[in-house]
């Protein structure tokens, strides 16, 4: 058995394979976990505005709020 060290391809793909690990396991989170700022998005303020204005009515402010976040 040879117990010496592996040749410079085999550490670059292994550093290679777990930086990409790794990087994945990030974005799955940040996906998963969305951050919470607590501010509507924009979609979500203009629809508050036009609902302000009296451009919609409760049922069609309901709708299209429910089609925005989901």
């Amino acid at each position: 058995m040879m117990w010496g060290l592996a040749p410079w391809w085999h550490w670059l793909g292994m550093a290679i394979f777990w930086v990409g690990l790794i990087g994945v396991a990030i974005w799955a989170v940040g996906r998963l976990f969305p951050p919470a700022d607590g501010r509507p998005s924009a979609a979500r303020a203009a629809l508050d505005e036009r609902l302000a204005r009296g451009e919609v009515d409760l049922e069609q402010y309901r709708h299209l709020r429910d089609l925005i976040e989901h």
